[in-house]
């Protein structure tokens, strides 16, 4: 098949979002952060300057229908990395980045109408992937409600309300 960078593949992607090339994604730090905006926990540059994006629990490959996973086929020790900002990386090989973003569980709170957390971002999200979306639209709090319903917001208006009572959430800090 054919990459969406125009790249004849023998095989799937072990990173399947292409991200672009130049502009905007010319450093590690931009691919990185253009691919945290897409909600990708994974980030990787390739041959020339090529960003590419993946999920840290991969993809089901369309063709095969196989799970593909970032590092599916392994290390190559020929990838140089030292200065992935400017170096051709060579065909076939990405130097990858994982990013992190640093989540704090604060506790359960009463939410009412106008909202705690005012933005609103889905519903279905997971805990991490929430955390993303409002990382990447520079909120400072996230929160998860109902059908996994996922809300952001700035300062302290997520205490709004007051505090739950323990026995009214199922708070644990990792499946709100």
């Amino acid at each position: 098949g054919t990459g969406e960078d125009g790249l004849s593949l023998s095989k799937p992607r072990a990173m399947p979002f292409y991200a672009g090339r130049g502009d905007g994604v010319d450093t590690v730090a931009d691919c990185s952060k253009t691919c945290r905006e897409q909600n990708y926990l994974i980030s990787g540059r390739s041959d020339h300057g090529k960003c590419f994006c993946a999920e840290e629990l991969g993809y089901e490959d369309s063709v095969s229908g196989n799970s593909i996973l970032y590092n599916q086929y392994g290390i190559n020790t020929a990838c140089d990395c030292t200065n992935i900002d400017t170096a051709d990386v060579g065909h076939g090989l990405v130097c990858v980045s994982v990013i992190t973003v640093q989540v704090e569980f604060v506790g359960c709170f009463n939410d009412d109408v106008p909202r705690s957390l005012p933005i609103e971002v889905g519903s279905g999200i997971s805990y991490f992937g929430c955390a993303l979306a409002c990382y990447a639209r520079h909120y400072e709090f996230f929160g998860r409600q109902y059908d996994k319903e996922c809300w952001c917001g700035t300062g302290a208006t997520h205490a709004n309300y007051g505090e739950a009572n323990e026995g009214d959430c199922n708070c644990d800090g990792n499946d709100i």
